[in-house]
């Protein structure tokens, strides 16, 4: 089946080819992992939280 990139490109995008992988390496792991978790908080968050949120997010980014 894999014999051209075209049948890569269609199995990919119409056939859920990368389904399984990103089951298996992104879904899976995050359900079993105690790293993933999320944090209720009982009123809005305040503006300088809002923009630490932010800041922490974007570290990662360079």
């Amino acid at each position: 089946m894999m014999q051209s990139w075209e049948r890569v490109a269609f199995m990919n995008r119409y056939l859920a080819g990368t389904l399984a992988p990103r089951l298996q390496l992104d879904l899976i792991p995050g359900l079993r992992c105690a790293a993933h978790f999320a944090i209720v908080a009982p009123r809005p968050p305040q503006p300088w939280m809002i923009i630490c949120r932010r800041v922490a997010r974007c570290s990662g980014c360079g």
